[in-house]
């Protein structure tokens, strides 16, 4: 049976002067078709030093490298596989298997990795030069990901010792966040050491927090406290507390400087009962009939309410 695509693959394997783009599926051969095109190369003189065959992980690399030595051996035994039949019609020329024979025993030095792999084989030899280790070797993820959680927590013992023995330890944020609520705070430093792992180069951005920014929140507590104050309603002076505190809260947090502990309170303030489910917006309150009933008794007019700027 000839593949659809049979023209495409034969172009693939044996046209060693082009640059070419394969798109294809999962499980349509595209492993075997580079495997073959390295083989055809290997056939036609080229030394397996002079290869790169790159590719994204160290499994793939691996499977690929050992499809290419299957397939060196079993063309040398004569038994072309029928992926490589349209590289080599008719069988390999007698030129063919000797240049196979003599790649076969260099095949270690084909460069069959992955993209690091291969940055690693260029910068090897230049040690001083890129400033790295000439001992480094390279990590699969699993590995990478528990040498990265060694090294976090070894800078945060560090760092919480060395806090502890200056003067100002007491107001050092990690130990701020820790000392109140560790569990939440190993989370958060989990969280921004990934996000730092994936984004090198990433900085915070600068900020100011001055007084003035709490001036709209302070201005609606207390715009709401003329409006609703004195009404003698429970929900309206819960809810009246419960923006007082938090207004004070941040009013204390700003006034600090902010220290750590400020900057803590501004970064997830306290948590009070108009708010929303794991979030610091406010949910609609849906009070409005008390309230409107509350200022009846007290002798308003039906709209009381609405001169009130509810409209």
């Amino acid at each position: 049976m000839t593949l659809i695509d049979q023209e495409a693959r034969t172009r693939a394997l044996t046209e060693q002067d082009t640059t070419l783009l394969v798109e294809a599926g999962a499980g349509t051969g595209k492993t075997a078709l580079i495997a073959g095109r390295v083989v055809r190369l290997l056939a036609d003189g080229t030394d397996p030093a002079n290869i790169a065959a790159i590719t994204f992980t160290e499994l793939a690399a691996g499977a690929l490298q050992q499809r290419v030595t299957r397939f060196v051996d079993r063309v040398l035994a004569g038994a072309v596989p029928r992926e490589l039949e349209a590289a080599f019609p008719g069988g390999p020329t007698a030129e063919q298997v000797a240049n196979l024979k003599t790649a076969r025993g260099r095949l270690d030095r084909l460069s069959c990795t992955t993209i690091h792999g291969f940055c690693k084989q260029l910068i090897g030899p230049y040690p001083v030069e890129t400033g790295t280790d000439p001992g480094a070797k390279m990590m699969d993820p699993a590995q990478a990901d528990l040498v990265f959680d060694e090294l976090r927590d070894r800078w945060l013992r560090e760092h919480l010792s060395d806090a502890g023995d200056r003067p100002s330890g007491n107001y050092d944020l990690l130990a701020h966040m820790l000392f109140n609520d560790p569990d939440h705070a190993v989370a958060k430093i989990k969280e921004g050491a990934a996000a730092l792992r994936r984004n090198r180069t990433a900085t915070a951005p600068p900020v100011t927090v001055q007084r003035a920014d709490l001036a709209d929140f302070e201005a609606a507590v207390d715009e709401l406290a003329r409006h609703v104050g004195g009404l003698g309603e429970p929900s309206c002076d819960d809810l009246l507390e419960d923006l007082q505190g938090l207004r004070d809260a941040l009013a204390r947090a700003l006034e600090s400087g902010p220290d750590a502990s400020g900057l803590m309170t501004l970064a997830e303030p306290p948590r009070i009962g108009p708010m929303k489910k794991d979030t610091t917006a406010f949910r609609n309150w849906g009070r409005k009939g008390k309230v409107v009933a509350a200022a009846q008794r007290r002798g308003a007019s039906k709209g009381w309410f609405w001169n009130r700027g509810e409209r």
